[in-house]
């Protein structure tokens, strides 16, 4: 007798060399088009995903992307960024727990690159276990399963995972810029 897992959820979390070089500017760049959400999400943050335009380009950001996202992809599949945009969160900031599937276009991944972000003192990004039979039935209280997950990230790193899945970042309790950009995805 063994356990095994079933129907697991797998997310892909790599560090990218030189962020730094390829996204270190965006902060300043963007500027202009970041603002408060106002209303538009339940949350409390500043952010360019209501403006028209992608913070960098689908293409030209893809293409950079591919060889990360194809250590998570299978070689056959065929992957497009639909939209990016920046996050920036400040004292007080925060993002409620929320999925992606009701874009109005065809999305099944998302990701988030984290520029700025220092792992001691800023706001935690988390996944929240979305299966509320877990909860509901017990499995999670008697298996010892905490229903937020942390991913263990540092400034640089990249994490893409199904759109379905709930996540959210923790009330940012630092004046740091702490700055994200956040892609979705249409793989076929």
């Amino acid at each position: 007798m063994h356990q095994v897992i079933l129907f697991p959820i797998k997310y892909h979390h790599v560090h990218i060399r030189n962020y730094k070089q390829v996204f270190g500017q965006l902060h300043d760049s963007c500027k202009p088009l970041i603002n408060d959400v106002k209303g538009k999400w339940n949350s409390q943050v500043k952010t360019t995903f209501f403006d028209e335009n992608d913070i960098i380009a689908p293409d030209e950001l893809g293409e950079f992307l591919s060889p990360y996202l194809y250590q998570y992809f299978p070689p056959e599949v065929e992957i497009r960024i639909v939209n990016s945009w920046m996050n920036l969160y400040n004292k007080g900031d925060w993002q409620e727990p929320h999925h992606h599937i009701t874009f109005p276009e065809f999305i099944n991944f998302s990701g988030v690159i984290f520029i700025n972000y220092n792992k001691e003192s800023d706001a935690p990004f988390y996944f929240e276990n979305m299966n509320l039979d877990h909860t509901i039935s017990g499995y999670t209280t008697i298996m010892k399963q905490d229903p937020i997950m942390y991913p263990p990230i540092k400034e640089g790193d990249m994490i893409v995972f199904p759109s379905f899945v709930r996540h959210g970042v923790h009330v940012q309790k630092q004046e740091s810029n702490r700055t994200t950009l956040s892609f979705n995805l249409c793989v076929k």
